[in-house]
């Protein structure tokens, strides 16, 4: 465990704990709170823990302190024979130049780009109302005319690579530069917090363990621009 560990799961606790922690539902109250658990998935994700058993064995030896409760064993387990699982779905992301992502789904590989899209943009329609003017920055499969038409009439400007027979596109240079930030957070999702390695067995347990790595990724990045860190989207202070 490193102090900037810990300080971020501290800090993303309270800021956690500030939007969802007056909740309250029937009952007894839960031996382990929302906020808890987001934290805890946050820093399984970050130390590179694939295994939940294993997870669970290293949070009680290592974070029982700031977490009293913590579950004996998990229900599932972690193969390391079936380390890398397909399961026909599509990962879309939507983020700042810094890498914050903003927006994401999972969809079937068989539904269309523009169609994903658009309803990601249908169902977080406030992000974008909230906003005067958004550039969308894209590759060639988001290219076509009605598409574009529809994004401009919610003030976003679709940025893309240009088709072949099609003319070069305004602002068309500056995307080698862009190319390099998207692989870069590819990588930081595939390498730093093994997303390909995510071990959900169904749609549901994959969802989940995807949103587990976005939001360490969010939070980090988050975390560092709170502390003025050199370079905000570096995961080196928290991965070990």
């Amino acid at each position: 465990m490193t102090t900037d560990l810990d300080t971020l799961v501290t800090a993303l606790y309270v800021k956690i704990d500030d939007k969802i922690g007056g909740t309250r539902r029937p009952g007894r109250p839960p031996l382990l709170s929302d906020s808890e658990l987001i934290c805890l998935a946050v820093a399984q994700a970050l130390l590179g823990h694939h295994s939940e058993a294993r997870w669970l064995r290293f949070a009680h030896a290592h974070l029982s302190g700031m977490f009293p409760y913590l579950p004996e064993r998990p229900g599932y387990g972690y193969r390391a024979s079936h380390s890398r699982f397909f399961w026909g779905l599509r990962l879309y992301l939507v983020c700042t130049p810094a890498g914050m992502p903003i927006m994401w789904a999972l969809a079937n590989p068989k539904i269309g780009e523009r169609e994903v899209l658009a309803a990601m943009l249908e169902i977080d329609a406030k992000l974008v109302a909230d906003r005067d003017g958004v550039l969308l920055i894209s590759d060639k499969g988001f290219a076509s005319k009605p598409f574009e038409e529809t994004l401009a009439k919610q003030g976003i400007e679709l940025l893309r690579p240009s088709r072949k027979r099609e003319k070069q596109r305004h602002g068309e240079p500056m995307l080698k530069k862009v190319r390099q930030l998207i692989e870069s957070v590819n990588d930081t999702l595939k390498g730093q917090l093994d997303l390909e390695h995510h071990g959900g067995r169904t749609f549901e347990g994959v969802a989940v363990r995807v949103a587990q790595r976005i939001l360490a990724m969010a939070a980090a990045i988050w975390h560092n621009n709170k502390t003025d860190a050199p370079i905000t989207r570096s995961l080196i202070a928290y991965d070990h």
